[in-house]
């Protein structure tokens, strides 16, 4: 790795750039029973390249355990402080102008990049879930429903099946198509759309319980089609 970085300096250096070596940082990434490596990369200058557990690149918290923890903390952070600004600076509670301000103001925070640091465990999902559960609670003519019923009511997604609409759209897109129009992607979305109204969405949320052992597309889909096996068979 060493020679690989050698050979980026040099090309930098010949083609009249230069990286800003004090801001290199160097993450090791290893199963936890492996052992431990501590060879040290250095600089053109010779400077030690500095090891840290976590680092930021490009808006994203980075860790050396692929837990993306820090990250998804750090965006439910930020995530309550914008919901508590919009809640203490507009008095309307009406639902047109509530999922306005929420989609324009909310959901970017939410959602920048979700397609890598996507939440694997049930914790983290919650944490993530409980955004829009608590904003979606102050929208008048919901204050009776549960956050299930709410999002049928209010024609939305759960975070949880957003993210995973947009990892299949992401990966859709980056397989190439010489002949893909805009048309080819606003049709691809409309089949996806469509095939989803068809499975349950429901988060996972202390107290509520569902079928399915999960609410992830794959899981939803198959209690779904055994549920209706069943059914044709009776």
């Amino acid at each position: 790795m060493q020679e690989d970085l050698n050979s980026m300096f040099k090309w930098a250096k010949n083609n009249s750039m230069q990286f800003n070596t004090s801001k290199s940082e160097l993450l090791r990434y290893r199963h936890p029973k492996a052992d431990v490596i501590n060879y040290v990369y250095r600089t053109p200058e010779n400077e030690t390249i500095s090891c840290h557990r976590n680092t930021k690149d490009l808006g994203i918290i980075v860790s050396n355990d692929a837990s993306f923890e820090l990250q998804i903390n750090q965006m439910v952070s930020k995530t309550r402080q914008r919901i508590g600004w919009i809640l203490r600076t507009f008095k309307t509670r009406e639902p047109d102008a509530m999922l306005t301000m929420y989609r324009a103001m909310v959901l970017s925070i939410i959602e920048y990049c979700s397609q890598l640091w996507n939440p694997v465990t049930i914790g983290q999902i919650r944490k993530t879930e409980a955004l829009q559960r608590t904003f979606t609670s102050k929208i008048h003519g919901t204050n009776a429903m549960d956050y299930w019923q709410r999002l049928k009511h209010l024609k939305l997604y759960s975070l949880e099946r957003r993210r995973e609409r947009y990892i299949i759209i992401y990966i859709w897109k980056t397989f190439p198509n010489p002949s893909e129009t805009r048309n080819t992607l606003t049709s691809f979305k409309k089949a996806l759309d469509k095939f989803l109204a068809t499975i349950p969405d429901q988060p996972c949320l202390h107290h509520y319980h569902r079928v399915a052992e999960g609410n992830s597309i794959l899981q939803q889909a198959t209690e779904t089609q055994q549920r209706h096996t069943s059914v044709a068979g009776d």
